[in-house]
């Protein structure tokens, strides 16, 4: 009994800095695993807030082109309508470059 106790003792002392050693690497993963977390969650919301940018957008153009066909149909008019078609396809492909641009920004964070 008296060897058990003098070998714990013993070992415990002599292994205070390979203890030491292990609490402060455990100690800089659990760190960097809470960073990690928190980013993740960051990311998770700049893509739910994108997601919901993109899809306001396309309920924009949607409603824009609704009334122009709208108003088109009214007037029987087909080189409104087509004008206004265009209008639309050009708003689109705006649209779209200013996403791709949007992208690459927040690709450089």
């Amino acid at each position: 009994m008296l060897t058990f106790f003098a070998k714990y003792y013993f070992d415990l002392f002599f292994n205070k800095e390979k203890n030491r050693k292990e609490k402060e690497i455990t100690t800089r993963l659990e760190k960097r695993i809470s960073k990690l977390e928190k980013e993740n969650i960051s990311l998770r919301d700049d893509l739910i807030k994108c997601k919901l940018e993109h899809i306001d957008e396309v309920m924009r153009i949607e409603r824009s082109l609704n009334t122009q066909l709208k108003t088109n149909y009214k007037n029987n008019n087909n080189e409104n309508l087509w004008a206004g078609i265009d209008d639309i396809i050009k708003t689109i492909e705006c649209v779209s470059i200013e996403s791709k641009i949007g992208g690459v920004k927040t690709n450089l964070k």
